[in-house]
């Protein structure tokens, strides 16, 4: 039986308390992270990578990860385990929506549900993982992805590469501080008018309507055949 409060957060709570308890004998932590394999069915290959870079970064100094098991297996697409009423019923909608047309706003409530800085989505692409990191208070994925061997476990040095200076550039957008933060994040791009389908059907109908209009205002000629008629009047 699951239990019926699920500590949401947990990992900015953490560091928290840490740094309290701590009189500032740790570095300063990144910020917080949650990795997540979005979608309705992602493979099993995402699903370990996920649960495995838990693993792998929990016990850092310089990062803040979720620690509740239960909502690792949320993120990671597993289901509830017992029976009964699912306290994270809404997270687990929220990873399937991640994946979808709407990932963008999916990502963001999911980051404000969770309470984290960064999110690291996690897909499979062929016979390579896609690893890409969602900045929570800017709405915007950043450039750059990381592609790692999907039967192999991730490596922590090519991760925690990947994940700190981005978990940074996070903490400090959510603190007002870090626009001009790097990497930057990229924003959803502006579409060009001419990638319009209407404007497409616009131009279409112009040309065919001037087509008409030469067709109709251009005069008929009348071929000489050649051929005399001489009229005899009598």
């Amino acid at each position: 039986m699951v239990a019926a409060s699920v500590p949401l957060g947990s990992a900015r709570a953490e560091v928290e308390e840490a740094e309290r308890e701590g009189g500032g004998d740790h570095p300063p932590r990144a910020g917080t992270v949650a990795f997540l394999a979005p979608g309705e069915a992602p493979s099993r290959a995402a699903r370990r990578a996920v649960l495995g870079s838990y693993g792998l970064l929990e016990d850092r100094d310089d990062l803040a990860v979720l620690s509740s098991q239960e909502l690792r297996r949320a993120l990671a697409g597993l289901p509830a385990a017992g029976e009964g009423d699912d306290p994270l019923s809404d997270v687990r909608q929220l990873v399937r929506e991640s994946g979808g047309d709407g990932r963008r706003d999916a990502l963001a409530r999911l980051g404000q549900r969770l309470d984290v800085d960064l999110l690291i989505t996690v897909r499979q692409a062929g016979e390579e993982l896609e690893v890409r990191a969602f900045d929570v208070a800017r709405g915007a994925f950043y450039r750059g992805t990381l592609m790692l061997p999907a039967l192999a476990e991730p490596d922590e040095d090519e991760l925690s590469g990947f994940v700190l200076p981005r978990a940074r550039a996070a903490s400090a957008g959510r603190g007002g501080g870090g626009e001009d933060a790097e990497p930057r994040a990229e924003r959803p791009a502006r579409r060009s008018i001419w990638s319009q389908w209407w404007m497409w059907v616009i131009v279409g109908g112009v040309v065919a309507a001037a087509a008409v209009v030469g067709y109709v205002a251009t005069p008929t000629r009348v071929e000489d055949t050649g051929v005399t008629l001489d009229v005899v009047v009598p």
